[in-house]
């Protein structure tokens, strides 16, 4: 029984073990080809994966406009990453003319879908004014919205208004 002993416990080990990647996963590291290929045929992992090569200029040169192009494919079948992205992109000109207005759009989405980054970014816009009216009261239901979800920086905006711990549930 004890030579079988290790042998049982490598196979439970297995059995508990998670399941191993599928070969078709994908990541900004994936062939250049390959996220083409995938991405064309509106495969959105790929796309946002081509958009991050394009933006970061790794495997390819650096292309903002091209990056863009691809974060907004996937945006539109709504993955927030992408949202926030492109509102990062239009707040700062990267890629395309700036737009604040724009941007506080594509933040206001990722915002309501849920994405905590999001939520700050639009926080940060409605307290500066910043492509929206300036509305400290948006701004601060957006930080609390953040800060709910675990943004420390939200929790910090919040701190400096004298209002920390007074994070809600957000209700986007």
């Amino acid at each position: 029984m004890n030579r079988l002993l290790p042998a049982l416990i490598a196979l439970l080990l297995l059995a508990a073990a998670p399941p191993a990647a599928p070969s078709s996963a994908l990541s900004a590291t994936a062939p250049l080809e390959k996220l083409v290929a995938r991405a064309e045929a509106g495969d959105g992992a790929a796309q946002f994966y081509l958009g991050v090569k394009y933006a970061d200029g790794v495997g390819v040169p650096r292309d903002d406009v091209a990056a863009l192009q691809w974060f907004r494919a996937v945006a539109e079948q709504g993955h927030v990453g992408a949202m926030l992205n492109i509102g990062n992109r239009y707040y700062q000109g990267i890629g395309t003319p700036k737009d604040r207005a724009e941007a506080v759009r594509w933040f206001g989405r990722a915002a309501r879908a849920g994405h905590a980054g999001a939520m700050y970014n639009l926080a940060v816009a409605y307290a500066s004014g910043q492509g929206v009216d300036r509305d400290e009261a948006e701004a601060v239901r957006w930080f609390r919205a953040s800060a709910a979800k675990g943004n420390a920086r939200a929790g910090a905006a919040l701190e400096s208004r004298g209002l920390a711990g007074e994070e809600k549930a957000p209700k986007p």
